[in-house]
């Protein structure tokens, strides 16, 4: 199937199952719809939406909307040259978080809806005892709980596991998704790098995500070097020259491919090494009690010891490590905060609790989740792109881009010049699209992982 090339999206099929009201409860509302929104996070473990509906019928009033419906739509968007590619999304309607009156006749609805497995989530309430891998744990209760599946195959790496020697918890009448996010609290890499469980749009209603953090951005920025694959640019001029985005032969990064402009690009409180350093991501102290063993670790932690276990400079950016402060003293040689932890060995005879750790260097990955969650924070800024490049692609929370923040300046001597404090590599970390009026639109809250290597053209040339 081909689309003109204005319309960005189509909308194939857009169902309503109320278990009531025409065609045994299933309504048609696809020639209802007059926006789309849906949205991803690292931080949640189903996609979430909002579909706003214009009813000139008085359709929705039949229906008798209760918050209990379930919602399946369909979509195909514009690729390469006109061809079409399609997902479909699965959903259960939360509630109705707006209406008001437009004319005579019509009503405007706007309708939050949440994945189906986030929905019976709220249904199911855990008091289980399970032993294993904390991951392997979570793959269980998404499992048998809620018939959701987990992929490791592009964020994880193969044969990855967590570093934590099994464990024996039992959940205190929590749901299956809040017993997903407190396992995964505590696992983490060998270096301590933390997991993430989320849900993309473009996999299938049951699926669901897992992915070392490590391994996402060292991943993804490979993949960004191939060939500059998803190179983005954000430049004032040719914003402002608003050139017919039709033209999308030129490569990755040119001016003339306006799918991979960047429209919009907002920073708030960036470098904010301050607030680094009140969380304790530069420097901190660790104590642990075991009220069984009577065994005290008390461990230093420094910044740069987490950096340097990352490959290919990601994160050098973050701290200067020869920073000093009153008389000489590095700055994460300080002990900003303390945390202290208890631990109780023999619960569970020779398995361990979910606290326990009984090495010094290793009770260190409580930590190290937490500083490099503050470490994608320090640098995070908004953007907006166009939709067409995110469809293509398939692009993700989870996923990298390449960023080219290009200075605006009078002089023309640095006319083109990429402004390196802004640009760089940036993890995906919220998605919202939204379809509205033919046009698909990506925002995007990014973190960024890593600086460009050298000072590169507007062409993407060095």
């Amino acid at each position: 199937m081909t689309i003109q090339q204005a319309q960005e999206y189509v909308i194939t099929a857009a169902n309503l199952d109320a278990e009531r009201g025409l065609k045994n409860g299933v309504v048609d509302i696809k020639g209802m719809t007059m926006e789309v929104n849906l949205f991803e996070s690292l931080d949640k473990h189903y996609f979430s939406g909002q579909i706003v509906l214009v009813d000139d019928h008085a359709i929705i009033d039949e229906i008798e909307l209760q918050g209990t419906e379930t919602l399946l739509l369909e979509m195909e968007g514009g690729g390469d040259y006109g061809e079409t590619e399609s997902f479909s999304i699965d959903a259960h309607v939360v509630s109705i978080v707006q209406q008001h009156k437009q004319g005579d006749r019509q009503e405007v609805y706007a309708i939050n809806f949440i994945a189906r497995h986030a929905y019976e989530d709220e249904t199911v309430k855990i008091s289980k005892s399970f032993t294993g891998k904390l991951e392997d744990i979570v793959e269980t209760i998404l499992l048998n709980e809620l018939e959701v599946v987990i992929s490791k195959d592009d964020y994880f790496g193969e044969d990855n596991e967590s570093h934590q020697e099994e464990v024996r918890v039992i959940t205190p009448y929590i749901s299956p998704l809040e017993t997903t996010s407190w396992l995964l609290d505590r696992a983490t890499s060998t270096t301590g790098s933390p997991f993430f469980l989320w849900q993309s749009i473009w996999d299938l209603s049951d699926m669901t995500r897992l992915g070392d953090l490590k391994y996402m951005i060292e991943n993804g920025i490979a993949e960004c070097k191939k060939e500059h694959r998803h190179l983005y640019v954000y430049s004032v001029e040719a914003n402002s020259e608003q050139q017919d985005r039709t033209d999308r032969s030129g490569p990755k990064g040119n001016t003339s491919d306006q799918d991979f402009l960047i429209k919009g690009f907002q920073t708030t409180k960036l470098d904010d090494t301050l607030k680094m350093i009140r969380e304790g991501a530069v420097g901190s102290m660790l104590h642990s009690l075991d009220t069984y063993t009577t065994q005290k670790i008390e461990k230093h932690f420094g910044a740069s010891i987490l950096i340097d276990q990352f490959e290919d400079k990601v994160f050098d950016f973050v701290l200067d490590q020869e920073r000093t402060i009153g008389r000489d003293e590095k700055l994460e040689d300080r002990n900003a905060r303390h945390r202290n932890i208890l631990t109780s060995y023999g619960t569970y005879n020779t398995i361990n609790s979910y606290h326990d750790v009984f090495d010094q260097v290793e009770s260190l990955n409580k930590i190290r989740p937490k500083v490099l969650k503050s470490f994608l924070y320090r640098n995070m800024i908004q953007a907006s792109f166009h939709g067409v490049s995110f469809w293509e692609n398939k692009l993700s929370v989870g996923d990298v881009l390449e960023i080219e923040y290009i200075a605006s300046t009078t002089d023309e001597k640095d006319t083109n010049k990429v402004a390196l404090q802004r640009s760089g590599y940036y993890l995906i970390y919220d998605l919202k699209h939204n379809f509205q009026l033919n046009k698909h639109e990506v925002t995007c809250s990014l973190c960024k992982v890593r600086d460009l290597d050298d000072k590169p053209t507007y062409e993407g040339q060095k």
